[in-house]
């Protein structure tokens, strides 16, 4: 099993497969997963990250919704709880 990179021009979805899921046949493995997206604004950004696991993945189901298989599927499987953010900003050199 392979992760993948997903690229729309704003946002950037990594992913990577985990450990298998005992008992699943054909064998199933858990993914970890990280979207990277545009928010210009430090205090949206911030309030963001602040609102939660439940906020967020509604914010990345939204973003995403429209893209490639296993996206969508992939953000409908994950627990809320396992959900965090954390605002980072690129700066001028």
């Amino acid at each position: 099993n392979q992760g993948f990179y997903t690229v729309d021009g704003t946002s950037r979805l990594f992913t990577m497969p985990y450990e298998p899921i005992k008992g699943t046949e054909p064998p199933q493995h858990t993914t970890m997963w990280q979207l990277s997206i545009a928010i210009p604004c430090e205090a949206a950004a911030s309030e963001l990250c602040n609102a939660g696991g439940a906020v967020l993945l509604l914010e990345m189901q939204q973003r995403c919704r429209m893209w490639h298989a296993p996206v969508p599927q992939m953000l409908a499987d994950t627990q809320p709880h396992s959900v965090w953010g954390t605002p980072l900003f690129d700066r001028a050199a």
